[in-house]
């Protein structure tokens, strides 16, 4: 649901672009800009990134931009729409800004809402002049070709299902041999995941009933060789049944933290609703220990919730930030594909984009992320495959 600071931000944001009803050389007006950013001024902090987020994803391929001309009426109240037209802008140079952005590259237009965001008149100036003499040809040129090849819905398909995707796409270049090297062997002295898993024993997955024909099997399977997942019971898995927060910070600790003893005293890392013989009480102090969790006597791990897809993402993300390994750069773009990229919390926004460009998750196969979806155990067993091969990745030539 649209939110109203989103529509008043976003009726702010159209007087941004250029306009031949602004000036008659395509630039901006000055007492538009003033009207402008003394709107953003207004918002707070929350509330700015929340409006960055969610206008980027409108700043995607043409089929975005088309849909935010066609539409955009609809997502400010009348009052706004009134507030625009007494500032002289009306129905047809809001559609045809909107027009004139198509032109773009995207990385122009992602800028142009992180300048307006951040009140740097002199960034969307410039930005304004590069296009300024676009106005005889602006519904042709290029269509967001900035980073398109990241997953715009310009002409894009969405990822395929989690599910069905058996390799991890690295979009990043690996880092050369020694920082590769020296990166083992600090991870190494950390205590920290530095080779791959040993197998204790093969074909485990098959003493479970319902994972015979199920489209998880090899994932699983993969982990309970390496003794990092188990059934429910000795006959059952459960691969549809949704993770709750302590199975999930179990099985990250168990694929991160080979050695418990080098990660320091975890004496300190405390949760109000953990009793330190619950089965999961030492792996929730690892991943506190890490810095991945916030543990400090006075928070809760709340053990049994069913976390969001997007909080296990972040989770994810923030345990490859305490491996300090190298993740690449990414854009919006990438959710750009996706038909609910708007349902993402803005604090999980980032580690969102980052895990898709990583190759960790890619959609539900019908152009959705889900991310305020549980995870079943099948599903986490996909994820975390793709986030262990990504860590190996980085370290499999200390190995080989």
């Amino acid at each position: 649901m649209q939110k109203k600071w989103i529509a008043a931000a976003f009726a702010c944001f159209l007087m941004l672009t250029p306009a031949t009803s602004f000036a008659a050389d395509n630039s901006l007006d000055d007492d538009y800009m003033d009207v402008v950013f003394g709107k953003l001024s207004e918002l707070d902090d929350a509330d700015k990134d929340k409006y960055s987020a969610g206008l980027k994803l409108n700043m995607g391929g043409d089929s975005s931009l088309q849909g935010l001309q066609d539409n955009w009426k609809s997502r400010l109240s009348a009052s706004q729409v009134q507030e625009l037209s007494d500032l002289g802008i009306s129905d047809k140079d809001v559609e045809d800004n909107i027009e004139k952005l198509k032109s773009w590259d995207l990385d122009d237009r992602l800028k142009l809402v992180d300048y307006a965001v951040d009140g740097n008149q002199a960034g969307v100036e410039a930005l304004n002049s590069k296009y300024g003499d676009n106005d005889s040809d602006s519904s042709s040129s290029s269509k967001g070709k900035g980073s398109s090849g990241s997953g715009g819905s310009g002409g894009s398909s969405a990822p395929a299902a989690d599910e069905n995707v058996p390799t991890v796409t690295v979009e990043d270049e690996s880092l050369p041999q020694g920082a590769v090297q020296s990166a083992a062997v600090r991870l190494g002295e950390r205590g920290l995941i530095s080779h791959p898993l040993s197998v204790s024993a093969q074909n485990k997955v098959e003493a479970y009933s319902d994972m015979s024909t199920h489209w998880s099997k090899d994932y699983v399977g993969f982990f309970m060789d390496r003794d990092i997942i188990s059934g429910r019971s000795e006959t059952e898995f459960a691969p549809d049944a949704a993770i709750t927060n302590s199975e999930i910070i179990t099985l990250i600790s168990k694929v991160v933290v080979q050695d418990p003893d080098q990660l320091g005293d975890m004496n300190e890392m405390t949760f109000t609703d953990v009793d330190d013989s619950a089965w999961y009480a030492d792996y929730a102090k690892q991943l506190g220990q890490l810095g991945v969790l916030k543990a400090d006597g006075t928070s809760a791990l709340n053990p049994d919730v069913q976390p969001k897809r997007q909080e296990i993402v972040k989770m994810l993300i923030d345990t490859l930030d305490a491996l300090e390994l190298e993740t690449g750069e990414s854009t919006p773009s990438v959710l750009m594909a996706f038909d609910d990229a708007r349902e993402i919390e803005p604090a999980n926004f980032n580690a969102m984009q980052r895990a898709v460009a990583l190759g960790l998750i890619n959609g539900m196969g019908d152009g959705r992320l889900a991310p305020d979806d549980g995870v079943t155990r099948g599903q986490i067993a996909v994820m975390l495959k793709h986030f262990h091969d990504y860590v190996l990745s980085q370290i499999e030539e200390v190995t080989s």
